[in-house]
């Protein structure tokens, strides 16, 4: 018969009770809704959808034509901004000239150091004619004819700030889908619960007249890339600010290189200093990481230790709250991203979870030894 003493009993209990604590404390158990929207035709505003386009010829002839064919029952507009002597992108644009919801500006060749993307965002908001704006990516494709009209369902007179969703499609690796889609969740929470942070995703409507009258990216010129982390963080509010979750507002994203996906974590590092609101979500991400982490941890030594010594009881509780850790947190995490029609195996969660912490010090070290001119338009 086994010996069990308070000493026995007292630490079996706590190592149970610590991984269903450090699983249920989780911002992930707080579920979004997937909503579809039915607004009547008239009420929907003409719209002006910005696309600014760099190095990024293959990308335009494969989605363009999506955003020009639209089922919309007013007047649109889709506004192309490259640059001068973009030969093969020119070549694109001539494919689509004739078609009347087409305009095409450009950026002079001597602004390509001075926050490249922000002057064509500036420019294509000028040229705008309607008041409501979408901006998207030229990697970025619609999942439907309907995309303009759930994402512009929102666009009421009480709201001037847009955000939606935005995936990657499934040739991207499980590991970039699940951190992307936790992302998005932790973001699009906080816009519908209180007032916007950023938006890791290219799917945004915001008004031209706020746009102009706050002078767009003023306060933070000095930043190379992250324009949607400043629109949202910038324009945001707590009142005016709506969310738009239908799946026909959904942009599907290209595979992002190796690169890309870096440089995005990198330029989000460089931002952030300058971002609002940023320390109460840091705080729940950084929190959701490393608690279940450690507890993984100490589950892992009373294991051992239990082992060399032969207690048996306690060996058998820390087993069992190593289970409970994993089947419950990838329960959650599978519910957290249902919504989202992503098809990750559940038995990865657990091992996904654990890649973020290590992902995330990994972007910090690449950000720590990065040249910061890289970050910044040298000129301004």
């Amino acid at each position: 018969m086994l010996a069990v003493d308070e000493i026995t009993i007292a630490v079996g209990a706590a190592v149970v009770l610590l991984a269903i604590i450090s699983s249920l404390i989780n911002p992930l158990l707080h579920h979004l809704s997937i909503d579809t929207m039915e607004v009547e035709d008239n009420q929907l505003p003409p719209i002006s959808i910005i696309i600014p386009a760099h190095d990024s010829a293959n990308a335009l002839d494969r989605n363009l034509s999506l955003f020009l064919t639209q089922d919309y029952p007013t007047d649109y507009q889709v506004i192309v901004i490259t640059e001068e002597d973009q030969g093969d992108t020119e070549m694109v644009l001539k494919k689509y000239a004739n078609n009347k919801h087409l305009y095409t500006t450009y950026i002079p060749l001597s602004s390509r150091y001075m926050s490249r993307k922000k002057l064509q965002i500036t420019l294509g908001v000028k040229a705008a004619k309607h008041e409501w704006i979408i901006l998207v990516d030229p990697s970025c494709q619609p999942t439907s004819d309907l995309w303009l009209k759930a994402m512009s369902s929102k666009c009421t007179k009480d709201s001037n700030l847009i955000l939606s969703y935005a995936y990657y499609n499934h040739n991207t690796s499980d590991y970039k889908r699940f951190e992307h889609i936790l992302t998005a969740h932790y973001l699009l929470n906080k816009a519908i619960n209180n007032t916007a942070y950023i938006t890791n995703m290219p799917n945004i409507a915001f008004r031209k007249s706020i746009f102009l009258d706050k002078e767009g990216f003023l306060g933070n010129l000095h930043q190379r890339r992250g324009e949607y982390f400043f629109l949202v963080n910038k324009y945001a509010d707590s009142s005016h600010t709506n969310v738009v979750l239908d799946r026909k507002a959904w942009l599907e994203q290209e595979v992002p290189s190796n690169r890309h996906w870096l440089n995005g974590h990198l330029f989000y590092l460089a931002a952030k200093k300058d971002l609002k609101r940023k320390h109460g979500i840091h705080a729940k991400v950084v929190f959701n990481e490393l608690l279940p982490f450690f507890d993984f941890l100490i589950n892992i030594t009373i294991i051992t230790y239990a082992t060399i010594l032969q207690n048996w009881v306690i060996l058998g509780c820390a087993i069992l709250a190593l289970l409970l850790l994993y089947f419950i947190r990838i329960s959650i995490a599978k519910k957290a991203i249902k919504p989202f029609d992503e098809d990750l195996p559940m038995w990865k969660m657990a091992f996904l979870e654990i890649g973020l912490l290590w992902n995330h010090l990994h972007y910090y070290i690449a950000y720590i030894f990065a040249d910061k001119r890289d970050f910044t338009s040298h000129k301004l």
